[in-house]
């Protein structure tokens, strides 16, 4: 379960602190208590049976058997995908973080801000490269010009975008 003789250097880990005997030992103790807590919730515990009865016992009892095990308190995304939860997972995703949906949210209201303050003929550009996700080849066919032109014209939209998102 758990090596007691595992302990890091702590001398490294906190370099110039004055490291005594007894600050030695509270970290040993508190990397120890951390190690069986990270291990009891990734591991289930077993479910003792006493035979006769079929009641749930404790271990001690003679005549106890391990029936099953209960699960984990730590569920990993691993097993959600082993066990295709796959919906879960993608809520999970989605809605992991509040203050992450905010900030997406303003950075793509920005962002549809800078956009808007294109000229038509720019927004089409942008538009058909990067949500209809059109070669540039594809685009410059369309419009009548040249591959290169496409990507000059691209590289300055962005840098417009990119001065007029940074500035506000």
């Amino acid at each position: 379960m758990f090596s007691n003789k595992y302990y890091p250097d702590y001398t490294k880990l906190y370099p110039g602190e004055q490291l005594t005997p007894d600050v030695i030992k509270a970290l040993r103790q508190s990397d120890r208590t951390m190690k069986l807590y990270e291990y009891d919730l990734k591991h289930g515990e077993p479910v003792y049976v006493n035979v006769f009865t079929g009641d749930i016992c404790d271990s001690l009892d003679s005549d106890a058997t391990i029936t099953d095990t209960q699960p984990s308190r730590e569920i990993s995304l691993e097993m959600l995908l082993e066990n295709n939860e796959k919906d879960t997972v993608e809520a999970m995703n989605e809605y992991a973080n509040p203050l992450t949906i905010l900030l997406k949210k303003e950075l793509y209201g920005e962002l549809h801000r800078c956009i808007s303050l294109l000229n038509p003929a720019e927004q089409r550009l942008i538009y058909a490269l990067f949500w209809e996700e059109k070669t540039e080849t594809e685009y410059a066919k369309s419009i009548g010009r040249t591959q290169s032109s496409v990507n000059d014209m691209k590289h300055r939209i962005l840098n417009k975008l990119r001065n007029s998102f940074w500035k506000n």
